[in-house]
């Protein structure tokens, strides 16, 4: 039986140097995408998991008569919270993206909307009441570089939680809340699917209500064309990769017709060299992919630790998206090489070669 390791046990520099090309093409696949995807994973949490837990209504016609009255018929005012949202840069590792703080009127309990929200203080106090105090998601810390008792926004923090969606929850100025509040434009619905349904019944000429669903649709859309880009490159960047394998996979079985020919001679049939040269590429293929993965996770957790953890942004170590796009790479190796090579040998008459030599 023909031993596929054989050769490149004897000739470990040939071996080497197509295990190299395999592993830098998943390494390089593998480190891009995740980085790349890490901006969406970033952005979730801002943009998405806060509606998760409630569903935003804003009143767009400041004229309407009897809009809370309108707003009960979809959902109990008890569950209606009006608020104010001020916006501010949240940095990403290549571009920025904006995270909100909600402010409600001093008779909220911010409390009850952190179990609502399933958030947990983890440092510092609770926002004074009449007083412009907010609170911040850990992650606004780290990213900003603050601390508790410095300003964002205007707004003094006086603690930190931890928790999916990252915001900032607290109160303003009595006198300020007072004028704001008077009458109320935006609020909060905790509210299941059937009400999340009923709200949406609201005349889009007057409300403008805001899902789960809508937060979902919006990040998707921002991030179509990066999702493109980032195939697009990585498909030409696999196959330019695989294209320079094949050809030095190529040269290599070029230099073996004699080995192959003599093989043949002694009694093994085409199909069982053809077996030997799938074996081959496959073992290589394969351990190179492993090796690439591997030095790819390694490297994806370095960059984690020192620098996205540092700044409050999510990085996936285990990316599902970015092992898809790890076996491009390896099938397009695969079959860039055992194409064109077994297409020679099939069309090659081995036995003259020996004749020839003789």
């Amino acid at each position: 039986m023909l031993n596929p390791l054989l050769y490149y046990i004897k000739n470990k520099g040939k071996g080497l140097l197509l295990l190299f090309a395999i592993v830098v093409c998943v390494l390089g696949v593998v480190f891009v995408s995740t980085i790349i995807l890490s901006i969406s994973d970033t952005c979730k949490p801002l943009m998405v998991y806060p509606y998760e837990n409630f569903t935003a209504v804003r009143l767009l016609n400041d004229d309407k008569p009897d809009a809370e009255s309108e707003l009960s018929e979809k959902a109990a005012l008890s569950d209606c919270i009006p608020m104010k949202v001020s916006v501010f840069d949240f940095k990403l590792i290549t571009v920025s993206s904006s995270s909100m703080i909600m402010n409600f009127e001093d008779k909220t309990d911010i409390g009850v909307i952190m179990d609502k929200c399933a958030v947990q203080l983890t440092e510092g106090v609770l926002p004074e009441k009449g007083k412009n105090e907010i609170i911040v998601h850990e992650n606004i810390l780290k990213n900003k570089k603050l601390k508790l008792g410095d300003e964002l926004n205007s707004y003094k923090i006086t603690g930190a939680f931890s928790g999916k969606p990252v915001f900032g929850l607290g109160y303003m100025d009595s006198t300020a809340a007072e004028e704001e509040f008077k009458q109320p434009r935006t609020y909060i619905v905790f509210a299941d699917n059937d009400v999340r349904s009923r709200l949406k019944e609201l005349s889009a000429d007057d409300w403008k209500v805001y899902t789960i669903d809508d937060a979902n649709q919006d990040l998707d859309n921002s991030f179509s064309d990066l999702n493109l880009i980032l195939a697009i490159s990585i498909i030409m960047l696999t196959i330019s990769i695989s294209i320079a394998i094949a050809a030095l996979v190529f040269s290599q079985y070029a230099s073996r017709y004699d080995e192959f020919a003599i093989l043949n001679t002694i009694g093994y049939k085409k199909k069982s060299i053809i077996a030997l040269i799938i074996k081959e590429i496959l073992i290589i293929s394969i351990v190179g992919w492993a090796i690439g993965y591997g030095l790819a996770l390694l490297g994806i957790w370095l960059v984690y630790i020192n620098v996205y953890r540092n700044t409050g942004q999510t990085m996936n170590i285990f990316n599902i998206v970015a092992l898809k796009y790890s076996f491009v790479p390896l099938i397009c190796s695969v079959l860039f090489t055992l194409i064109p090579t077994t297409r020679k040998i099939c069309k090659t008459d081995l036995i003259s070669i020996i004749e020839r030599r003789n």
